[in-house]
């Protein structure tokens, strides 16, 4: 079994999650009930926690790689960076973080959430406020890329922490 990975906001686990567990001790944290218990059927070899990713903390250099895939994008901007600082700090060095940001600065609320009476929250700076961010931490993207969404998209950025 490989080095710990966290998959931050996993929802119910797929795909992310269920294709980390078989190579690497994965950690799933979600905020939802009913992504947990979703995830908890659909891979039942990751532990997960239930918790908001803002009240989380882990031990310094504990994980080989954080996914944060459409997850730090419901965060508000003001709150993006102690979070970033955390997520830099958990990482071993060499360690990896994928995650999908904003690609236009946005800040809004969708009602009835893709048809269901939820209610979703966004905000986020665009790509070049999100190079700054990590870069100010001692990340460097080493990919990054454009992925569309309806009217919009959002950035994928693949950022090791230096050695």
């Amino acid at each position: 079994m490989g080095a710990e990975a966290l998959d931050i906001g996993w929802g119910c686990g797929v795909p992310i999650a269920r294709r980390l567990a078989p190579r690497y001790r994965v950690t799933g944290m979600e905020i939802s009930d009913v992504q947990i218990e979703r995830a908890c059927a659909l891979v039942p070899s990751a532990p997960f926690i239930h918790v908001d990713m803002a009240m989380v903390a882990f031990a310094e250099n504990m994980f080989g790689a954080v996914v944060a895939l459409y997850s730090m994008i419901h965060r508000p901007r003001a709150k993006q960076r102690p979070l970033f600082e955390r997520i830099y700090s958990w990482l071993m060095p060499g360690g990896l973080f994928l995650a999908t940001l904003g690609a236009e600065a946005h800040a809004g609320i969708e009602e009835g959430w893709l048809g269901s009476e939820a209610t979703m929250y966004g905000s986020h700076a665009d790509a070049g406020m999100y190079r700054q961010r990590p870069g100010g931490l001692g990340f460097e993207p080493i990919e990054q890329a454009f992925v569309p969404e309806g009217d919009g998209g959002q950035t994928r950025v693949l950022v090791p922490k230096p050695r």
